[in-house]
């Protein structure tokens, strides 16, 4: 973890993205990212006849039973 978190500020500081864990405010935005896929497409309803839902995610994520990274750029 240490070296991940040197390798990481010396991304940044080099104005490269950051991998970092996701949080709820990420969502939105993975979910848009998800939808958008050419292969493997699934809609929000196709998904959510899967039981993936913003509140079933949310809850893996919170129970630990889900990891999710987000790679950042320029606070994006």
């Amino acid at each position: 973890l240490r070296r991940w978190r040197q390798a990481a500020a010396q991304l940044h500081r080099a104005g490269q993205a950051v991998i970092r864990a996701a949080c709820a405010e990420d969502l939105p935005a993975m979910t848009a990212i998800r939808i958008s896929v050419v292969e493997n497409h699934m809609s929000v309803e196709q998904m959510a006849e899967r039981g993936i839902t913003a509140e079933s995610t949310l809850a893996e994520m919170a129970t630990g039973d889900l990891g999710a990274w987000v790679a950042e750029e320029k606070n994006e």
